[in-house]
């Protein structure tokens, strides 16, 4: 084997640690849905099913703040797509990526459109055409999954990522990216911070 097909076979091994971290984020996300959100929220999906107030479940204390596993997931999602596109052609990125993501759209959709119609009495017409937008990744909402404002935001990173690719020169935009990103996102949440403390903490 030449050096660069080791190297390549190097930067291609699975970081289970990282895998590990994202499965802990999505179950903190799924433990926050089923133990808070879709109770506490009035507008939720099961209020609209229950037609009434539901008091928060037991293990409310403990999943409330699971909203955390998102941002956590995403930082390390960003961190595994940037490892793995080292190496890679642009056209290769990009065919793996779809062959990723496609398939779990079309099972979620699957399942979502008759969901939405005979369990929550959406309108056919109108879950079809919401379906259409979500098989179709339009970026802009509603969707027939709730979830999906997560994809758009996904898409913009894979964007990004093939086009640095497509640039010939990976390496060098590839650690930009990173450190943009990173300032950009760090200045968001102090902004939010300050402006939250600013305001008389009443969101805290």
């Amino acid at each position: 084997m030449s050096q660069a097909h080791a190297t390549n076979a190097r930067r291609r091994q699975p970081v289970h640690g990282l895998d590990l971290v994202r499965f802990a984020a999505a179950s903190l996300v799924v433990l926050y849905h089923l133990g808070f959100k879709a109770w506490a929220l009035e507008d939720s999906s099961l209020h609209a099913v229950l037609g009434r107030h539901q008091d928060f479940p037991i293990g409310y204390a403990l999943s409330w703040c699971g909203w955390i596993g998102v941002q956590v997931f995403f930082v390390v999602s960003g961190a595994v797509i940037a490892y793995s596109a080292r190496g890679v052609s642009a056209r290769g990125f990009a065919r793996r990526r779809v062959a990723r993501l496609l398939p779990a759209v079309l099972i979620a959709v699957a399942i979502a459109l008759p969901v939405a119609v005979f369990v929550f009495g959406s309108a056919p017409g109108q879950a079809i055409v919401l379906t259409l937008k979500t098989l179709a990744f339009v970026p802009l909402g509603p969707w027939i999954i709730g979830q999906f404002w997560t994809i758009p935001i996904e898409l913009a990173f894979y964007a990004l990522v093939w086009a640095i690719l497509a640039s010939g020169v990976p390496e060098r935009p590839m650690h930009a990216l990173a450190w943009l990103l990173g300032v950009a996102s760090a200045s968001y949440w102090l902004t939010v911070t300050l402006g939250v403390r600013g305001a008389g903490g009443a969101a805290w």
